[in-house]
């Protein structure tokens, strides 16, 4: 946990933690977005397990500048799910993605004063597919609710 009062990556961690918590997904390599030389993180887990998931930064927009205090709203994030087909024996990367959207379905980030009492919720493009650099994967997007 950082040692500031970072809310917004006290949400990534915990979201981090819930995914590794999970039974279907939670063996596999799982990290947040801002966690040491990821790139190289990245290519290790898809060169050994060949499949990968990251916590991209959560991403949150102030809609009322004119209040006394801040208040997040239009937060969203995204879980990417990346596979190297040919070396992954593992779990697929849509069912990767699928166990993602059920972990994190209306789960609250409890412990995390700002989110707690907001539900999760599945983004509208939920599930998005990709293909880079030979890998497959999915960008699975998700909302949380007006937090402040």
């Amino acid at each position: 946990m950082p040692t500031n009062d970072n809310q917004l990556k006290r949400l990534q961690d915990a979201i981090v933690d819930r995914l590794k918590d999970d039974a279907t997904i939670g063996g596999l390599p799982i990290h947040g977005e801002t966690k040491g030389d990821l790139g190289s993180e990245i290519d290790i887990a898809l060169d050994s397990m060949g499949i990968v998931l990251v916590v991209q930064t959560v991403k949150a927009g102030i809609s009322n500048p004119n209040l006394s205090k801040p208040v997040f709203d239009s937060i969203t994030f995204t879980v990417e799910v990346s596979e190297n087909v040919m070396l992954n024996k593992r779990i697929t990367a849509l069912d990767a993605a699928v166990a993602v959207v059920e972990s994190l379905h209306h789960y609250r980030a409890e412990g995390v004063p700002l989110f707690e009492n907001k539900m999760i919720n599945p983004a509208a493009n939920t599930l998005t597919p990709y293909t880079f650099d030979g890998n497959n994967g999915y960008y699975v997007n998700f909302t949380i609710g007006n937090a402040g």
